[in-house]
C-alpha cells in the first residue's frame, strides 16, 4: 500500500582538482555546484514523496466518498425503524387503561370531559 520513496542527498559530486583548481577558482565553483545541486535534489525529493502521499490520501478519501451513499441509505432506513418502533410504542399505550383514564379526566390528546 505504500510507495518507494525518493531518496535525500544522492547527488553525484564531483571532485576537485589540486593546486590548478585552487588557482583557477575551479574548486569554488564544484563546491557551489555540488551544494546547490544537492538542495535541488533534496527539493525535487519532497516534492515527489508528497505527490505520492497525496495520491495516496486521494485513493483513501475517494473511497470514503464511494460509500457515503450506502451508508446514508442505512442511516435512513435506521430512522424509519426507530419512527416506527416509536410508532407502535405511542399506539400500544395509547390503549392501555392508565391512558385513556388520563385522557378523559385530564383532557390529554386534546379532548376534555
Amino acid at each position: 500500500m505504500g510507495f518507494k520513496r525518493v531518496p535525500y542527498n544522492q547527488t553525484w559530486v564531483h571532485e576537485e582538482n589540486g593546486l590548478g583548481g585552487k588557482i583557477s577558482g575551479f574548486n569554488d565553483a564544484v563546491f557551489l555546484r555540488n551544494t546547490y545541486q544537492s538542495e535541488l535534489d533534496n527539493a525535487n525529493a519532497a516534492l515527489v514523496n508528497m505527490v505520492h502521499h497525496l495520491e495516496e490520501e486521494s485513493k483513501r478519501l475517494k473511497g470514503y466518498y464511494n460509500a457515503a451513499p450506502g451508508i446514508k441509505k442505512n442511516i435512513e432506513a435506521l430512522q424509519q425503524e426507530r419512527h416506527d418502533l416509536y410508532s407502535s410504542l405511542d399506539r400500544g399505550f395509547r390503549k392501555t387503561p392508565i391512558v385513556l383514564y388520563l385522557s378523559i379526566d385530564y383532557g390529554i390528546h386534546g379532548k376534555s370531559p
